[in-house]
């Protein structure tokens, strides 16, 4: 018989394994997810077990849950994008299209011809709204082709027909993730994904205080690239330090899919000169991770990026600048003539100015940058936020008092620390993982 592990997209079941966990489906969960609970037998999904005792007896079960809106982060983040989802949709229909359309060559083409004229039609915007009816009709993948229901649309009827090509109720995916990605379009954003392991516990595969969740995703990292976590860089230390616990409260859900690099065991230094030498190190060495290079958003930044104008900077390499905020569209500087308002955004854009206006605001009045050097190529001038001493200090206690209170996060202004985050996230919207397994030709042209 065996032992399976059964994955559920808003309790509609959607994949299985048996005696062991997908490697691959475990990196959209991270090991905070788990859930170990006793459970009535009666509670159990009910496509899956329609002959459930209905006594209260219970059972021990082990899952790990998540929203299908924290997984969709998630898959964003690894490239799993709907963009990326699209592409290797085409393509799979089109290598699909050319294998029946050989097997027509040398055959009797008379079962395949309606599979030609299909597929060359067959668009993902079709797909998408065939496996909509799929999940509104609850036809689960082990429904034979004879038993759909006579309305079934050619689609759907074509689906079914193919479930062995790739297992993923039609979906020519080479990850299964791209799969989960266009699923999780069509289901309530406030339902869950679970990955069921009870039976596997259960059967003895694994232990139930085992990280089953994080033994998958090791496996994985030695493989794919993709399934290790995302390296930010920043210019130095005081930014990882605002950042890296920023978002572990702001977005836990996504935080251990990051990883900052350590300047205070490395011991280097900052600066946007440091941070693009370390850049050309990391391109010179192949470096094959994904890496965020975060810039501040001022003079400094942009004079040292120039060094990079002239080099090839591989797609798993993104160079970004902290974003413009509307915070400083009019901001108080201090110059030669004094105190005015201007926009310092691409000026004087350190992370200080992104720490809130709770943190910048002393006695009602936002802390101002002083204006300072200037570059005669960019013809403007680079500033400094005044009292960056004490902007810093105020922002740790904002963090801490969060830390210890949750709720306080929602009394606090975290927009530029927000801005900064989604930047990051946006890093890989058209980044194709596993792009070198399929077509060199392949190439993302965007939506």
């Amino acid at each position: 018989m065996g032992t399976y592990t059964e994955l559920y997209i808003a309790d509609f079941p959607v994949h299985s394994t048996k005696s062991a966990v997908d490697s691959t489906v475990m990196s959209i969960f991270r090991e905070s997810d788990k859930i170990v609970e006793e459970r009535a037998v009666s509670a159990r999904n009910a496509l899956m077990w329609s002959e459930a005792s209905e006594s209260e007896e219970k059972e021990t079960v082990v899952e790990y849950s998540a929203t299908v809106e924290q997984v969709i982060d998630r898959l964003n983040i690894m490239g799993f994008t709907i963009n990326a989802s699209k592409v290797w949709f085409d393509l799979g229909v089109k290598e699909k299209l050319d294998t029946y359309n050989e097997c027509a060559k040398d055959n009797d083409s008379e079962w395949i011809q309606p599979k030609i004229d299909l597929l060359e039609t067959y668009t993902f915007e079709k797909y998408v709204e065939a496996l909509s009816k799929i999940y509104d009709k609850k036809l689960v993948r082990w429904t034979s082709k004879e038993d759909l229901p006579e309305d079934t649309d050619p689609i759907t009827t074509f689906i079914y027909d193919d479930q062995d090509y790739e297992m993923y109720f039609g979906y020519p995916a080479y990850d299964i993730r791209h799969f989960l990605r266009v699923f999780l379009e069509i289901v309530p954003k406030s339902s869950l994904v679970i990955q069921d392991i009870s039976d596997l516990v259960d059967g003895g595969y694994y232990d139930i205080e085992e990280n089953v969740c994080e033994g998958a995703i090791d496996e994985l990292i030695g493989d794919y690239l993709v399934d290790s976590k995302v390296l930010i860089l920043t210019e130095g230390s005081s930014d990882k330090n605002f950042l890296e616990p920023a978002l572990k409260l702001l977005y836990p859900h996504l935080a251990d899919y990051f990883s900052f690099m350590d300047f205070g065991v490395s011991k280097a230094s900052g600066g946007a000169s440091v941070l693009v030498t370390t850049i050309k190190a990391f391109i010179g060495a192949g470096i094959g991770n994904r890496v965020v290079a975060l810039f501040d958003n001022d003079t400094a930044a942009k004079v040292a990026l120039k060094a990079l104008k002239d080099v090839d900077i591989p797609n798993t390499i993104k160079l970004v600048h902290y974003p413009d905020i509307e915070i400083c569209n009019d901001y108080p500087t201090i110059g030669p003539s004094g105190l005015s308002n201007l926009n310092i955004n691409g000026l004087a854009g350190s992370i200080e100015v992104y720490l809130g206006v709770d943190t910048l605001e002393i006695d009602g009045e936002l802390t101002p940058v002083q204006w300072k050097g200037y570059d005669s190529s960019l013809k403007q001038y680079q500033g400094e936020i005044v009292d960056k001493g004490l902007v810093q200090k105020r922002y740790q206690e904002k963090v801490k008092i969060c830390q210890d209170d949750p709720a306080k996060i929602l009394e606090s202004d975290w927009s530029g620390i927000r801005a900064i985050c989604n930047a990051v996230f946006d890093c890989f919207e058209e980044y194709l993982p596993n792009k070198s397994m399929h077509s060199d030709s392949l190439k993302l042209t965007g939506d």
